[in-house]
């Protein structure tokens, strides 16, 4: 049954990358924007900082339930940005409202340097992006957060890349 969840999960995500929809308030509760250490990145020679913006997008039961949650982490497309995952707020909340999904937590992580795109890899001159991803931010959402922190309980989508 998971792997039907997040099958359905990601044909929702391909459905609608295309499509505009309202975007969440920054206001929302649910929608928190996190700077995460990315020593990873130290001594790329684009000068990148070494500190990046995930943004978690949380599910409809988070705060007011004690249960947790497995997490999508969402790699964006060449020349965006970790906020495109906000695009995806109304339509997963929606879905997990109602049921047609499970709930889950959603990482927009960021991938975007001064080339406009990282592609998520390891570079002597980009910097270590896939690194960054599996030794940074996945330990700071499941320190953070209320993740189920195990391998079976996370996901990957992404977009043109």
């Amino acid at each position: 049954m998971r792997k039907l969840d997040l099958f359905i999960v990601i044909l929702l995500a391909a459905g609608l990358l295309s499509c505009g929809g309202d975007n969440a308030s920054p206001d929302t509760p649910r929608l928190v924007k996190e700077r995460v250490a990315a020593p990873s990145l130290h001594g790329n020679l684009l000068g990148d900082p070494e500190e990046q913006t995930v943004i978690v997008i949380l599910p409809p039961t988070y705060h007011t339930a004690e249960q947790r949650y497995p997490v999508v982490y969402f790699l964006h497309g060449f020349t965006r940005t970790a906020y495109d995952a906000i695009d995806f707020f109304n339509y997963l909340d929606s879905a997990m409202q109602s049921g047609v999904v499970r709930e889950f937590i959603l990482v927009g992580v960021n991938g975007h340097n001064a080339l406009q795109g990282s592609f998520y890899v390891n570079s002597a001159v980009t910097g270590n992006w896939e690194d960054h991803v599996v030794k940074e931010v996945i330990p700071h959402i499941d320190a953070h957060y209320r993740t189920i922190p195990e391998r079976r309980s996370r996901g990957l989508m992404g977009h043109s890349m």
